[in-house]
């Protein structure tokens, strides 16, 4: 599944037919027969399952996490589903990540008893994006527009056609139509909102730092980047201990005002609509960290109507 919600994740945000082709290649390639034909099944929006509602993966998740916290997190987040996904604390044991056929399967035989348990243990054994991809697709909310139906009807009559070969001819017409335009490579001034220790334990861990812009007085998410230096990380570090205003498990949201914020400078590849994250509805992507603006006013940071006119730029 965890394969899976990394492929459906980039081809979402990736607008280049031939690399969208060449991406698709390389996962069926990876997958047994079974999944092969599920995933392009389910990518052409023809796979009909016994679904599963979402109010009883929210019960199990109750069961782990605060119902306040779970509120509060989706009005931030703004999908049920991505807000279990993320707040989801795993208990580590023999669990293994599920493959599409033990999904499917477990969907048509397992009793109405049994579902919720093996559902945990595949939320479990999943990472983030695995438990999204599966909670929208067992809910049968998972929509992925990638007009793949051509390459899906030739799978199911020719199971034993190598996988490059379903993709062969198809990548101008009616594999991967783009949804997306790209911008040149860029960069603006963000606001820093929310930070999280990659590695939980370590006294010293690189920073995953959650970035905004502004919308109107409100600073909305576009984006994450990875911080590796450690002179941007004791600074970081040092923001968040003076300036945390909330915490959601082990993020931390930081005071982001027009009065008072912390500014970050980003450069990106593109910036594109994304059908994730909905809030702002683009994202900026292959984003990365370029320096801090300790001293620049909130106000300077980009706001999301000049984010939406490159979006929709040529």
């Amino acid at each position: 599944m965890n394969r899976f919600a990394e492929l459906v994740d980039r081809l979402s945000t990736m607008a280049e037919p031939a690399l969208r082709a060449k991406l698709l290649a390389h996962y069926l390639e990876c997958v047994d027969e079974m999944d092969r034909s599920i995933a392009l099944s389910i990518l052409a929006g023809d796979l009909k399952l016994r679904t599963v509602k979402i109010n009883l993966i929210r019960g199990l998740l109750d069961a782990r996490v605060d119902p306040i916290l779970f509120s509060l997190s989706n009005d931030f987040v703004g999908d049920v589903a991505e807000t279990i996904a993320l707040l989801w604390p795993t208990r580590h044991g023999a669990n293994k990540d599920p493959t599409l056929r033990e999904v499917v399967e477990a969907l048509s035989t397992l009793g109405r008893s049994e579902l919720p348990r093996r559902i945990e243990t595949w939320l479990d054994a999943t990472n983030d994006s695995g438990r999204w991809a599966l909670i929208k697709l067992i809910s049968g909310t998972l929509r992925i527009k990638t007009g793949i139906g051509a390459v899906s009807e030739m799978a199911r009559g020719q199971t034993r056609t190598s996988p490059a070969s379903l993709v062969h001819a198809h990548t101008q017409s009616q594999l991967f139509a783009p949804t997306e335009k790209r911008q040149r490579p860029g960069t603006i001034d963000t606001i820093l909102m929310y930070v999280e220790r990659i590695n939980q334990r370590a006294r010293k861990s690189p920073l995953r730092c959650t970035f905004g812009v502004w919308q109107d007085a409100e600073a909305v998410p576009i984006g994450k980047a990875d911080l590796q230096a450690d002179d941007a990380i004791e600074a970081i570090e040092k923001f968040a201990t003076e300036h945390t205003i909330n915490r959601f498990g082990p993020v931390r949201e930081v005071l982001h005002t027009t009065q008072q914020a912390l500014i970050i400078e980003v450069a990106f590849d593109s910036v594109e609509k994304t059908v994730r994250r909905t809030r702002a509805g683009i994202a900026l992507q292959s984003a990365r960290i370029i320096s801090l603006r300790p001293n620049a006013n909130p106000t300077q940071a980009c706001t999301l109507s000049a984010l939406e006119t490159l979006a929709s730029s040529t």
